[in-house]
């Protein structure tokens, strides 16, 4: 989809049978965002923080055999805690965006992915 200001965004959502702190804990810890990001096998955080916070920067590391791993170098742009994680790892051409958003009648938490890109 493009927007007015030449962006495209992409939107995507999963709904956690979980508390907002929790899954805030999980998209948050250095750790394990290899785990569940894309397919990322490793990120390199310049910090001995276990988590992330705004201004943090990190690399993403996808290993491909026979070539040159593909590496990403992100930076935490935005973060307001147990709601909204944003990183740049392709600045200033590509975005992500979490929020996460409570369901208070059935104790879910939505997990909400934007990407949002600039093409040549």
């Amino acid at each position: 989809m493009n927007n007015h200001d030449g962006a495209r965004r992409r939107t995507q959502s999963i709904s956690i049978n979980a508390t907002p702190e929790k899954v805030w804990d999980l998209i948050t810890r250095i750790d394990t965002v290899g785990d569940w990001y894309d397919t990322w096998d490793r990120v390199d955080p310049v910090s001995t923080e276990p988590h992330l916070r705004a201004g943090m920067s990190f690399r993403l590391i996808r290993r491909h055999t026979g070539r040159d791993d593909e590496v990403a170098q992100c930076e935490v742009t935005e973060l307001s805690e147990h709601t909204r994680l944003q990183c740049m790892p392709h600045r200033p051409t590509t975005g992500v965006t979490f929020d996460l958003v409570t369901h208070p009648t059935d104790g879910t938490t939505e997990l909400r992915q934007t990407r949002s890109w600039r093409t040549p």
